[in-house]
């Protein structure tokens, strides 16, 4: 488990810690990926992520919505960080519903 929006980043925009450590932060990664990604934003690492991967890129795509991190470049900046966790905790949700068969 790795924050998606790196703690360091965070951290240097003066996000609460709570708003950093929330379930809504959290994605499962390798802990090289993780290490590549470093302090930057997901906008950038997704995009070198996607790059590196050609051909597989949609492998990757795929990889990061079974995790119910919202679509688009926009919410993976940190500016957009709060519309970020509110998004991402409406597709984690319906995840849940979906399978519990609510």
């Amino acid at each position: 488990m790795h924050h998606f929006f790196p703690r360091a980043l965070l951290k240097k925009h003066k996000v609460k810690a709570s708003d950093i450590d929330t379930f809504a932060n959290y994605v499962v990664i390798r802990q090289d990926t993780n290490l590549r990604a470093g302090a930057d934003e997901p906008a950038s690492y997704i995009e070198v992520a996607l790059a590196a991967a050609g051909k597989d890129s949609r492998k990757v795509r795929a990889a990061i919505r079974r995790q119910g991190v919202p679509d688009g470049p926009e919410l993976r900046r940190v500016a957009n960080y709060a519309g970020f966790l509110a998004e991402r905790r409406k597709l984690l949700a319906a995840a849940a519903n979906r399978f519990l068969g609510l």
